[in-house]
Parts: C-alpha cells; structure tokens; sequence
C-alpha cells in the first residue's frame, strides 16, 4: 500500500505558488533566444509605472550594434511596435536622449584607443559638468553612447591622473533621478561589466527582500556566457558564494532553477526539474 509523506513543516500555500511562479517566468525567458529574451526584459522595463531603468541601461548598453540590431527586430515582431517608439513615448527627460542614444547610435566596438580623442573628451565632459547651474547633457550623452567602453574607461582614468577626480563620483553628485541611474550604470558597466553583474546581484539577494526579476534577468542573461566569471568576481569581492546566498535568500522551485542555472552544463534540461505548471 502506497504512503503520502507530508513535509515537515508544511509549506506555505501563498509561498510556494510564488516561487512556481517565478521559477516558470525564469524557464520562459530563459527558452527564448538571446534577441528574444532581451527584447522581452525591455518590454518589462517600459511597462510599468515605474521603469526599471538599470535594467534598460544594462541591456542597451552591454549589447552590440548587431545584437541591437537583433534586439529591435525582435520586439517590433513580438509587440507590434518598434523599440524606439517605445522609449520616446514612455520616456522623457534626459533619459530619454541616453536610452535613444544607446540604442540608435554606432558605437565603436574595438578596443584601440585613441588617446588624443581620450584627452578631448575628458575635457569636454569636464566642461560639460563644470556649469554651477546646468550641465551639458548633449555632451554627456555624446560620449556615452558614441564611445568603446575601453576608450570610457580610459577617461575614467584621466579623471583621476591628471585631475585628482572621480568621475563617477561628479557624475552622482551632479545628476539626478532617472538619468543618474543611467549613467552610472553606463560608466560601471564600461569599468568592468563582470564586477557590474557581481554587484547587481549582490545587492539583489542582500536586502530583506529579494530583487527576483534581477535575479532572473542577470543569471538567465549570462547562464551561459560569463557567469563563471561573474561567480569568481562575487566571490572575490563579498567573501560569499552566490549559490549560498541564492540558497538562503530564494526557496523551493525558484532556488532550484537559479541553482541550476548558476551551476548548468550546457546539455542540461532545466525544465525537467520543474513540476507542471498548475493554477495557484
């Protein structure tokens, strides 16, 4: 005769159709090729009332003009709208003229610098936010959407060699809201994408409430691309594994897909480690 094994204690009803939940948001997103999957985390920024703006920094900036490319075929496809009409209608401000900007412009993608051109634009962003009492976004912008992100990190250096200043730190100080989110993680991510990820993620598992669709969106992301570089920089930087911190910080179906994927073979059936999907 067949027993049941309840577990010990129960678990919350609310809870584990939560985590189904967002186990099965991940596995979709994570079935959807790259231009797909991306087009899909942008569509999500932009829609709602708050918009997820390191999220659309993040994917805009960390994706080549041919992914980008990819990317807006992608969402005019799955949406019945373009990209860029997204953007410029549910976005204002200077925000809007950095996410376009991202998106429209061809950014040079090689890693030769020109040091003179270095120079040039170190002063021209120094101008740029010199002005007590508005600074030059079109400048800013410019050079944030136009440069290789080794050309941008190599202003970041002259910032600090030649001038005794933290760029990122001005940038804080001098911008705001919206657009001070862009920006920052524009100039984190040109310093060093792999520490940027590392960081995002730690400060999405440290908090009392997990940041679940950072979560997904960085481990599903970089499953497969550079996530042993990313747990490496975790490591190195936190003194913590993030498969430890994903084990004390998610639970039941969710923790089973992220420790998957944090951990996966490129031949591995993820799904098959999901139970059916069934209304909560």
């Amino acid at each position: 005769m067949s027993t049941i094994t309840v577990p010990n204690p129960v678990p919350d009803t609310n809870e584990d159709c939560i985590a189904l939940h967002r186990a099965f948001e991940g596995a979709v997103l994570w079935m959807c090729n790259p231009a797909e999957r991306d087009a899909t985390i942008l569509h999500e920024a932009l829609g709602g009332l708050i918009k997820d703006y390191r999220a659309l920094t993040e994917v805009l900036y960390l994706r080549t003009s041919a992914e980008l490319l990819d990317i807006r075929r992608a969402y005019s496809s799955s949406f019945d709208r373009s990209l860029e009409e997204e953007i410029a209608t549910k976005i204002g401000g200077s925000e809007q003229k950095l996410l376009l900007g991202l998106l429209r412009e061809e950014r040079i993608e090689d890693d030769e610098i020109d040091t003179l051109e270095v120079e040039a634009d170190t002063e021209d962003l120094l101008s740029a936010l010199s002005n007590t009492e508005e600074i030059n976004i079109s400048v800013i912008v410019r050079v944030l959407t136009t440069r290789s992100s080794s050309h941008l990190k190599d202003i970041l250096d002259r910032f600090m060699k030649v001038y005794g200043y933290n760029f990122e730190q001005i940038l804080e100080n001098k911008t705001r809201g919206a657009f001070r989110v862009s920006v920052t993680v524009v100039m984190c991510c040109a310093k060093d994408s792999i520490n940027y990820y590392a960081k995002t993620l730690y400060e999405s598992l440290k908090g009392i409430c997990t940041d679940a669709s950072t979560l997904i969106r960085i481990i599903v992301t970089c499953a497969e691309t550079n996530m042993k570089d990313i747990k490496a920089s975790f490591s190195r930087n936190y003194e913590k594994q993030l498969h430890d911190m994903i084990s004390s910080d998610t639970m039941r179906h969710f923790q089973t897909f992220l420790m998957l994927l944090v951990g996966v073979s490129h031949h591995e059936n993820i799904l098959q480690h999901l139970p059916s999907l069934s209304p909560c």
